[in-house]
């Protein structure tokens, strides 16, 4: 094939493989950068707690400094014009200030992993926010991968006996249906 195709043809289609390789290396590096970061803010939250940080304070310090980095980035878009994008982030935000605050809360009073495990529960029930509110389809696989994590919740508070759901585990599930909304909303 190589004696077939013109030299720059055939540079042209390795160069592409490697952009495409490239690509791909950088999306998995950048998808394990997202897992290592979003695996250390548990134990980031959990060390401001123990420190004597209030979920409040956490809350705000969080938004202080995500909030000044996205008004560095988006000044020149003079977002402020338009009030249906002010309205839609305004909606958006409590849901997420409302998600995180239950999730701290809930961290208070719960495990680092039982933690993690609920609001992680928040990516099955998005297709549920979604096709309550907004109206669209729901697949067979949706309702099979929520019935697996459900039993993931039963195995994770098994006891021995019973299921034991504490207070720390109803406020993170809590936290991951107001992230469900949050996501589904936008």
């Amino acid at each position: 094939l190589e004696r077939m195709l013109p030299y720059n043809l055939l540079m042209e289609v390795r160069q592409g493989m490697l952009q495409e390789k490239s690509k791909k290396n950088l999306s998995i590096a950048a998808l394990l950068l997202v897992a290592i970061l979003w695996g250390l803010g548990y134990s980031a939250v959990q060390n401001a707690l123990d420190g004597g940080w209030s979920s409040l304070g956490i809350m705000v310090a969080k938004g202080v400094v995500g909030g000044g980095i996205c008004l560095l980035l988006s000044f020149k878009e003079k977002w402020w014009r338009e009030p249906k994008l002010i309205k839609g982030a305004l909606i958006s935000g409590l849901f997420t200030f409302l998600g995180y605050y239950a999730q701290t809360e809930g961290q208070l009073r719960t495990s680092i992993p039982n933690c993690a495990f609920f609001t992680a529960i928040n990516v099955i029930l998005v297709p549920f926010i979604a096709a309550i509110f907004f109206k669209s389809k729901l697949d067979k696989k949706f309702i099979i991968a929520a019935f697996i994590a459900l039993l993931g919740i039963g195995l994770l508070n098994y006891d021995g006996s019973t299921i034991k759901l504490g207070i720390g585990d109803l406020l993170n599930f809590a936290g991951a249906l107001c992230f469900a909304v949050q996501i589904a909303y936008i």
